[in-house]
């Protein structure tokens, strides 16, 4: 079916539209970005065990443009002062992977911003930290800025991500190894799976363990995850 001039017309004025909003290198592209959540997109590792987000997105434009997360009703905010008082240490945590996979994606310097709740990345230009708010803000996630300094929330609630690194990769396949003596070669799926929400080596055992069926086994298998 052919498109009226007034469809054209809407288009023609969309298409300006975005590129206003666009950075530059986006501009004649932005068909080829897929929005495809951090949810849903797979977590890549490196021999380290840590997720590898460099390995996942390219630059921040990208990371901020097609990396949005799953909540997407929920606006996304910085955590309270009273919700980072009562788990200081999975705060610390969260803040630390935060840091870390931005840096390793931009190589901008990241730290804990001076406000809690929120970590501050130091941004190339004003004008990036501009354009970064509001591709940010668009993904249903608060974010600030003050110059070229970009803020980004956390909170002791975003701890998924974190506790993927909290087990070294020797962890998970000893862990693995163990598990299989009892359900056999699918104990490695279900390491990696449960080690994402796991954020110790002991949390982990104990989650694993409810897929042993015989009580006697299951008890064995822990006794030698304690070893």
């Amino acid at each position: 079916m052919a498109m009226s001039l007034e469809a054209h017309a809407a288009l023609s004025a969309l298409e300006v539209k975005l590129r206003t909003i666009l950075p530059e290198q986006y501009q004649d592209c932005y068909e080829d970005v897929q929005p495809v959540s951090m949810g849903s997109a797979g977590l890549k590792y490196g021999s380290d065990g840590k997720v590898a987000w460099n390995e996942m997105w390219a630059t921040f434009c990208d990371l901020a443009m097609a990396g949005g997360p799953p909540h997407k009703g929920t606006l996304l905010e910085p955590a309270s002062r009273e919700e980072i008082s009562a788990q200081p240490d999975r705060y610390r945590h969260v803040i630390e992977e935060i840091c870390r996979g931005v840096f390793m994606v931009t190589g901008f310097p990241v730290n804990p911003s001076p406000i809690p709740g929120w970590v501050r990345v130091n941004c190339a230009t004003c004008g990036m930290s501009d354009w970064l708010v509001r591709a940010i803000l668009m993904e249903n996630v608060s974010a600030r800025r003050d110059g070229a300094a970009l803020d980004l929330p956390a909170g002791p609630a975003y701890a998924p991500a974190a506790a993927a690194t909290a087990i070294e990769k020797s962890v998970l396949d000893r862990v693995s190894r163990d598990l299989a003596a009892f359900i056999g070669p699918i104990a490695e799926v279900v390491v990696r799976r449960a080690a994402k929400r796991c954020t110790s080596r002991e949390e982990l055992c104990s989650t694993v363990a409810l897929e042993i069926d015989l009580s006697g086994d299951r008890a064995k298998f822990l006794a030698a995850c304690r070893r």
